[in-house]
């Protein structure tokens, strides 16, 4: 029975000694980083959840049938790029034009940009261009008619 309990103890000895030394190893190797390299970790971090924010504004937008505001997304992503540092390259503009234009073809490509507003109009929720619905019905509205413009 000593024996047993010498031999449990020994092990839990052990095993706490590995936990330890893996922990001071872990610890050491994520001090290591160079001040480029946790400038790129906080700017990817940044421009993930940019990307993130940007597709939930276009889906709230979606929803209530209103213009996508990206306004919150990018004010975030400035402050982050801001606190990163300058060790490493790439702007914010940079991210939020792409991170946009990104969340733009996602939208395309589940036919998410334009909502029917039921009075004869279609809202582009990204950039809040109002269209006309054309019809096939000879009415003002058919797609046959053309109309000229005089801005007299």
């Amino acid at each position: 029975m000593q024996t047993g309990n010498r031999i449990r103890r020994v092990s839990v000895l052990r095993v706490s000694v590995l936990s330890l030394a893996l922990s001071v190893m872990w610890a050491g190797s994520a001090s290591a980083l160079t001040d480029q390299e946790k400038c790129q970790a906080a700017k990817l971090g940044a421009s993930g959840r940019h990307a993130q924010c940007v597709l939930r504004a276009q889906s709230t937008a979606v929803r209530q049938g209103k213009v996508a505001d990206f306004t919150q997304c990018n004010t975030q992503v400035e402050r982050a790029f801001a606190n990163a540092g300058m060790s490493c390259t790439g702007t914010a503009a940079e991210i939020i034009a792409k991170n946009t234009a990104n969340a733009d073809g996602v939208a395309d490509s589940i036919g998410g940009v334009f909502v029917d507003n039921l009075d004869g109009t279609i809202t582009n929720v990204v950039d809040g261009c109002l269209w006309e619905k054309k019809t096939d019905d000879g009415s003002v509205h058919d797609v046959d008619n053309t109309y000229t413009w005089n801005g007299d």
